[in-house]
């Protein structure tokens, strides 16, 4: 893609400097009224004009689209449809633009939905954007539709799609919101929900998570993340060197370790660790769609096994074999008779994950031990309780590492840590 638009570019480039050359080689004798010739005024114009509009095709070119969502409002949900009312500015260029929305379950786009689409009009304004049962996508050859029934949804990604580039959407906005789609016309019925017998058990004495939010008519969503192309930078005229000032020495103070003597969930520090894969650094929260691995907090989701569960990590290695992901988490002084307690398992829909191995390391006094090692497929969940009592009173980090095998599956590998927590040995 990047050779065809430098081609094109520099076909560009060339017919401009030919039409120009060509003008001024066959310039005539004859005066306008302006006191020029003919040639000389219809170069001048149609080189501006040349110009203007090579300028324009770089800029569509380079792929710098602009534009922003900045409120998203339920207008009305029912059974089957969702309709949102959705601002935005920003917008450089709204040709051929279109706002473009999936229903995510898990993470993954759901495949009883076809993506929704509505045209952008203009550099800012108010849209609205429709969600429908019926869309499900057939089996190709089979016709059969892949869900049927009732259909759960637990997130919207709302992105810019340009039709001459529709691998490069830009401007991401993802929110929580779930529903449970149904044949049915009549308005939802909201209630606030309980946990049920099939959960994931919590801790002794540890606390609920918090429900999810209930989305009702009217409410203006926040988002998840909000994740705009950035365009490029324009270049700046040379300016001369500012005054220099004396460098004062900057004292660097070390962050104390967290206290960790006392029953306490550990996805609140993850946004605070480093991840990486074998490809680099990683953002915290991740995309799903990133390739080199993601990391992100799932509220509540249904693990593969079906049982639902609450405040989750889902740490997707990267999409190759022996691909992983990895996390170190800040440091922490533990306290006595401290465990390390999760759940292990996937989230539902991971179809073609052949499993991956969840290890677990501290690195304490300058090395770095493994406390754990599993290796864990969709077809079961599993706890995991290691006791940490040895390391009582020094600074810890703990490490979380998600790795495929060589000749795994590196698609779906959507492995979870259910509610990863310190406790205290009863």
């Amino acid at each position: 893609m990047a050779k065809n638009k430098i081609c094109q570019l520099s076909k560009l480039v060339v017919l401009s400097s030919v039409f120009l050359a060509c003008s001024a080689g066959i310039a005539q004798d004859t005066d306008t009224p302006s006191g020029g010739t003919f040639w000389d005024v219809l170069k001048g114009a149609v080189g501006d004009a040349a110009n203007e509009a090579l300028e324009d095709k770089i800029e569509e070119l380079s792929g710098t689209f602009d534009g922003e969502i900045t409120d998203i409002r339920l207008i009305e949900r029912r059974g089957r449809l969702a309709i949102f009312e959705v601002s935005y500015h920003k917008v450089k260029n709204p040709e051929g633009l279109q706002l473009a929305g999936e229903l995510l379950r898990g993470g993954a786009p759901s495949d009883a939905f076809a993506r929704s689409s509505t045209d952008i009009t203009g550099k800012r304004g108010k849209l609205r954007i429709l969600f429908e049962k019926g869309n499900a996508v057939a089996d190709e050859g089979w016709g059969i539709e892949t869900e049927s029934g009732p259909v759960d949804t637990d997130q919207v990604r709302l992105t810019f799609v340009r039709e001459t580039h529709p691998d490069e959407p830009f401007g991401q906005y993802l929110f929580d919101f779930r529903k449970t789609w149904t044949d049915s016309d009549e308005p939802d019925v909201l209630s606030e929900q309980t946990p049920d017998d099939d959960s994931i058990a919590l801790a002794d004495g540890e606390q609920t998570a918090k429900p999810p939010v209930l989305v009702r008519p009217g409410m203006s969503i926040k988002p998840l993340v909000v994740a705009n192309q950035v365009s490029l930078a324009k270049p700046t005229t040379a300016s001369k060197p500012a005054a220099t000032t004396p460098v004062v020495p900057v004292r660097v103070t070390r962050i104390p370790p967290i206290e960790a003597d006392k029953a306490m969930g550990l996805n609140q520090y993850a946004a605070k660790a480093s991840w990486k894969s074998a490809a680099g650094k990683l953002a915290f929260p991740g995309s799903v769609r990133d390739s080199q691995g993601y990391v992100r907090i799932v509220s509540e989701a249904n693990l593969s096994t079906g049982n639902k569960a609450q405040d989750l990590l889902n740490t997707h290695p990267e999409w190759k074999p022996r691909g992983f992901v990895e996390g170190t988490f800040p440091e922490m002084k533990l306290g006595n008779n401290m465990h390390f307690k999760t759940v292990i398992g996937f989230l539902q829909g991971a179809n073609e994950s052949s499993g991956v191995h969840f290890l677990l390391f501290i690195k304490a006094d300058g090395h770095k031990n493994l406390m754990f090692s599993k290796y864990a497929t969709p077809r079961k969940h599993e706890n995991v309780d290691i006791d940490l009592s040895a390391y009582a009173g020094k600074t810890v980090q703990l490490i979380f590492h998600v790795l495929t095998d060589v000749g795994a599956t590196n698609r779906q590998n959507y492995a979870v840590w259910v509610k990863p927590r310190l406790d205290i040995a009863r």
